[in-house]
């Protein structure tokens, strides 16, 4: 992929993250994660999915040292979304990315050349991943693994509301707490990004009838408590939009854990 778009994806979000509930448990301190949003061109989209396959391999082939992990969203929109350690840590990336190309040689000018007009545009934004504003439930319904199916619901804050809109996700948070929800919950901010402030909230499943069915029976259950605390919400948005996605796991590279 290229350092100018993480060589079209690597160097190549706004409109949802992902559900990176499908890899992150409990946290404890927030995790910066950059992502790239790229919009693949209807024609190509075939072309697109084998060139990121490809890459993927090529990562696994030479020990890229940062994980990748692949999203679809909706609209031929792919996401890839890398955790770092802090803003600095993005040099390191970009340098790594540099070794990589350099290991693979024909491989990754072929890789390039895979590339080439499959895609109308590519975007890049950083978040931090709240384990405050989140929600881990203690016994949760899904294991990580079973998370493939996502929705985000993204709020568009009104600017200077951002206070108050983390105050309610803090009170959402002690909410289903006190109810035993099992659903995780995971709250992203932008921190580098188009049209902030905005948070997004993200819950998976393991397909879509399965998230919608129990997003319910978790209102159902937070009852007016719920409601108040969503009603509130409202009046600190600009918009709100709510999207579906999936975790491809074919399109992404977890660094393998060091065996001990």
């Amino acid at each position: 992929m290229g350092k100018r778009i993480f060589a079209s994806v690597l160097a190549g979000l706004l409109a949802g993250l992902g559900s990176l509930a499908v890899i992150a448990g409990a946290q404890e301190k927030p995790q910066l994660w950059t992502f790239w949003e790229m919009v693949v061109k209807p024609p190509k989209n075939d072309v697109f999915y084998k060139a990121v396959k490809d890459e993927v391999a090529l990562m696994a082939k030479y020990k890229f040292p940062y994980s990748m992990y692949g999203y679809y969203v909706e609209d031929f929109r792919y996401e890839f979304a890398t955790p770092l350690k802090n803003y600095a840590d993005i040099e390191n990336l970009y340098q790594a990315i540099d070794d990589l190309a350099k290991k693979a040689g024909d491989e990754w000018k072929n890789l390039l050349k895979a590339y080439e007009g499959t895609y109308e545009s590519v975007s890049q934004s950083n978040w931090y991943l709240r384990p405050d504003l989140s929600f881990e439930p203690a016994h949760p319904r899904l294991k990580p693994g079973e998370q493939k199916f996502f929705i985000d619901d993204t709020w568009y804050i009104e600017p200077g509301k951002e206070a108050e809109a983390e105050a309610l996700g803090k009170d959402f948070v002690a909410l289903c707490k006190n109810k035993d929800i099992t659903e995780r919950i995971q709250m992203f901010i932008c921190d580098i990004g188009p049209e902030m402030p905005v948070f997004v909230a993200s819950a998976s499943g393991t397909n879509r009838l399965d998230l919608w069915e129990n997003n319910g029976k978790m209102w159902e259950k937070l009852g007016q408590e719920g409601q108040a605390l969503d009603a509130k919400l409202q009046t600190l948005l600009r918009k709100r939009k709510l999207e579906e996605g999936w975790y491809l796991p074919e399109l992404s590279y977890i660094v393998p854990e060091e065996k001990k």
